[in-house]
């Protein structure tokens, strides 16, 4: 509970631990809650659980573990224990994931019409989903600093995950309404590979980061068009077309001849009027602004394709977005003037 994101569910727990075994329910459909509720008592005294969701009772609870009882919670260190996360995940994933998990069968179907199981099998896996890449991150397995030994077993784990289960968990991403969160961890995915001396892994990575981005919005709008309109108008050479070529929907009997390989482009932003003047990444590379000829000034967040946000118009606005913070905007004008916005 210490070394997670953000607060975990009961559901979640048991794959997290690797007990998944012990505290499957009777009928072989998710978690013994009760049974969990039961031992989680003895951890009274810093965790809690409301809705499902197991906490830590006070931010002084978790100071206290990690500073003061480290030693005895994390006897291998915290970055065992993030390793160790990373492994569960990997397996809770490779468990849990297959195609078409809630059986939408149409691949049209919109995500504001998917009707979510009582009995979700995803709910045992939203965490590892989304954070399984910051928990092999912060293990510092991939790191200059890992045994060759250690860099080399993440390696194919991470190769074997991507060679086989990567479609189900964009789609699992889609349902979870969690796709942005995917393309960031692809990058971060990359990132630490960067130096890797196992070519096939960087190239297929490479690859399924193009293959994400550029069909996006699809699978984010209808989870199983990554079995569909993806995998038919990926390219030719796409290691990911080639690694799930035996999902592509056998009834299209007129096939579009796709292009070979990628193209550079891969993303379009569309919502200005006029001709745009400038464009300029902010500091957090997730987002862009942009200032049209009409000195209309927008913000994009460039990990889902959407305009986040439009500024009021200023004819006097010669530039673009120069600073932010999490609550305010400001921007260069004309004269010697500086607009900040809320």
């Amino acid at each position: 509970v210490c070394t997670v994101y953000r607060p975990i569910t009961l559901s979640a727990l048991p794959s997290l631990l690797g007990l998944h075994e012990e505290f499957l329910a009777d009928d072989g459909d998710g978690y013994d809650t009760d049974a969990l509720r039961a031992e989680l008592r003895w951890c009274g005294s810093f965790l809690s659980i409301k809705g499902g969701i197991i906490t830590v009772v006070h931010q002084s609870a978790a100071d206290f573990l990690l500073q003061r009882a480290a030693d005895s919670i994390f006897p291998e260190g915290v970055k065992q224990a993030h390793y160790i996360l990373f492994s569960q995940s990997m397996q809770a994933l490779n468990r849990v994931l297959r195609k078409d998990i809630y059986g939408l069968v149409h691949p049209g179907c919109h995500i504001n019409t998917v009707v979510y199981p009582d009995l979700d099998p995803l709910a045992m896996v939203a965490y590892p989903a989304v954070y399984w890449v910051g928990h092999l991150d912060d293990s510092g397995t991939m790191s200059d600093a890992a045994s060759a030994e250690d860099r080399a077993q993440g390696e194919r784990l991470i190769y074997q995950f991507m060679t086989t289960k990567y479609l189900y968990w964009l789609e699992a991403m889609s349902l979870t309404r969690a796709l942005p969160s995917g393309i960031r961890a692809m990058a971060k995915l990359q990132e630490l590979v960067s130096g890797s001396q196992f070519p096939q892994l960087t190239s297929t990575l490479r690859d399924a980061d193009q293959f994400l981005r550029y069909f996006q919005v699809a699978i984010e709008q209808a989870p199983l068009q990554v079995y569909a309109s993806a995998l038919l108008f990926s390219p030719l050479s796409s290691i990911t077309r080639k690694n799930f070529e035996h999902h592509s929907p056998g009834w299209v009997s007129l096939r579009p001849t796709p292009r070979e390989d990628w193209d550079t482009c891969i993303l379009t932003l569309e919502g200005h009027t006029e001709p745009i003047e400038s464009v300029q990444f902010l500091p957090d590379g997730n987002c862009v602004s942009s200032l049209s000829m009409l000195r209309d000034i927008r913000t994009w967040d460039i990990t889902r394709g959407i305009c986040k946000e439009v500024f009021p118009r200023s004819d006097e606005c010669e530039g673009v977005l120069r600073a932010f913070c999490s609550s305010m905007a400001a921007f260069s004008v004309g004269r010697g003037r500086i607009h900040v916005w809320n």
